[in-house]
Parts: structure tokens; sequence; C-alpha cells
């Protein structure tokens, strides 16, 4: 079996029949299909059960106890999986047609431990398919973190996966503590241009929930434990963080919580030498403000730290 397909479901019976159906209408055949029924209130498992007789297929079907969450799901599948790739597939997504091409099935044949494929985005209230990576081999080879750090998209190497015991948190954006990981590991290494999963823009799904602060600050500061632990905290990762951090001020309030996040935030900056990521200070000549240039994840900002009002200015600037 070249690859499984781990599919959770919690909450979105409604779309489970698409995203089947893209799985089972690949021209490629040699897979096999996990559904995780993570206590999900409908009804997934006569849906499952009667898709498979119906269409005459075979679907792997685990239903958790309790309620575990979507990382922890994950995890059941890939224990369930036997294929040679792992494949995560969110339930309320599908593949493109004929998705699964010859030059894709190809570049799993070299024993890659990840390929990392394109991806294409359904915004279901305009009804528009639109792909925001047009290249996202060359946006690889700029950085290899500027690309995104979700779980699906990407083929994985089960070999490779249990060899580092990799595991998902059942915490919010759990792929972001885990994936920048993965790909920072893998030796080998491919990225295809050509779209093979499509993520639906859906407003109820745990990405567009509010959630405490607090609980993305352990998923970066986690995640920096982590490239610390494995040796991989280069100029590259850490500006990943730090672009992490300064988007986690976007969900943070005002208060003595936020004076703290800053001054990380500051000392995070002060850590990096001058590199393609990072300038040295510049000079505002009409003020004489130290102003620091940092890439974030969708540009060069200039940052200009105020300790006096527990705050700093963050402007967009192009290059």
């Amino acid at each position: 079996m070249l690859i499984s397909f781990i599919i959770p479901v919690y909450n979105s019976e409604k779309y489970l029949t698409q995203c089947l159906d893209s799985v089972f209408s690949q021209k490629f055949t040699d897979f096999e299909c996990v559904v995780i029924n993570d206590r999900s209130p409908g009804n997934c498992k006569n849906l499952v059960q009667d898709y498979a007789k119906e269409r005459g297929v075979a679907i792997i079907y685990h239903e958790n106890i309790t309620n575990l969450g979507l990382g922890e799901a994950r995890n059941v599948g890939v224990e369930l999986a036997s294929g040679k790739y792992l494949f995560f597939l969110d339930s309320d997504d599908y593949l493109v047609e004929d998705g699964l091409s010859e030059a894709v099935i190809a570049m799993l044949g070299a024993d890659l431990e990840l390929l990392i494929c394109n991806h294409q985005i359904y915004e279901p209230h305009n009804n528009l398919i639109k792909t925001p990576f047009p290249n996202i081999e060359q946006s690889f080879l700029i950085s290899k973190l500027s690309i995104p750090t979700y779980a699906w998209g990407k083929f994985f190497l089960r070999e490779y996966w249990l060899k580092h015991d990799f595991r998902f948190e059942s915490i919010y954006a759990e792929d972001l503590q885990l994936i920048p990981l993965v790909i920072c590991l893998a030796k080998s290494v491919k990225i295809s241009n050509q779209p093979l999963c499509i993520y639906r823009t859906n407003f109820l799904s745990l990405t567009h929930r509010f959630y405490p602060w607090q609980n993305i600050w352990y998923l970066l500061s986690s995640l920096h434990d982590k490239f610390v632990k494995s040796d991989l905290l280069d100029d590259e990762s850490t500006v990943f963080l730090l672009s992490s951090f300064y988007n986690l001020t976007k969900v943070i309030g005002l208060g003595f919580h936020r004076y703290l996040f800053y001054k990380q935030f500051i000392t995070l900056v002060s850590t990096i030498p001058q590199t393609k990521y990072f300038a040295e200070p510049l000079v505002n000549n009409s003020k004489r403000k130290k102003l620091q240039k940092i890439y974030a994840s969708n540009g060069w900002y200039l940052f200009k730290p105020n300790t006096r009002y527990w705050k700093f200015l963050v402007t967009k600037i192009f290059r």
C-alpha cells in the first residue's frame, strides 16, 4: 500500500461524502482510507458504512471512545495506517480531480521523506477557488519555512514519521507546533507545484475560533523548545518564530500580559545577527529612533520598540 489517507471527523458529516468522493475518484488506487470518528455528534458511522457499501470500497473505520481532539485523532489514524506514506486530509476539505497524477506518484517512488504539494482554497460564499501560491517550489527555495505549515497537503514517509515519534497535541493550531519541525528534520524533500488538496474556508471550523493568547503562547514556546532540542534554531527558524510571535499580537489584549509578551518579542529580535532575513538597526532621521527590520509572514516590516508605553510599532515596507 503506497498511501494512507487519514481523515478525522468531528461535526463535519455534511462535507464527508464530497471528501470521500474526491479520494475514491482518483485514477490512482494504491491507497487505503482511514476514517477516525472523534465522537462526532452526527451519524458518522452509518454514513461511512453506507458509503462503503454503495461504492463497493473498503474504508478503515475507527470510533474514539471519547472526543480526543483533532491532533490526537490524527495520532490514532497513524497507528492504524499501513501505507508507505501518510496523508492527513480534513473531512471538510477534498482532493483535486486526478490530483494524484503520474508526476506525484513518481516522486513518491523516490523514497522521499516528505513531499509537499501545492493547494487551492475554496471560498463557499462566492464559489471561488484560488491558488494562493502560484509557485510553491520557488517559495520553498527562498525559505523552507515560508510555505504553509498545515498538516494536510503533504506526504510523510511513515517510516520517517515513526522514527522521530512525531505526535500532534490536541491544541489550537496543532499543525504549527509540529510540522515546521517535521519539515526541518527531513533530509529528502521535494515540492510539487501541482495543487492536490482544496481547503474549504469554513468560519465554523477550529481555525476560526477565538482562543486565549496563553494557548497560542504555549504553542509557539513549545515549538521553540523543539527547535532548540533538535539543534535547529538557526537564522531561518528563528525568523519563522519571530513571524509567528508577531502574528500573535493580533489576538493579545491590553494589560500586563501584553507587556511581558513584548519583552519576550524584543528579546527574540535582538538574538538575530545580520542575515538576509534581518538588517542592522536603521536610524529614523526625524526622531533619531532606532528601527529594526524583520521578515514577518507576509512581508518585510520595520520594528520600533517603545517600552515606555509597553507597545511597539510595526510598519510594513516594500522592497
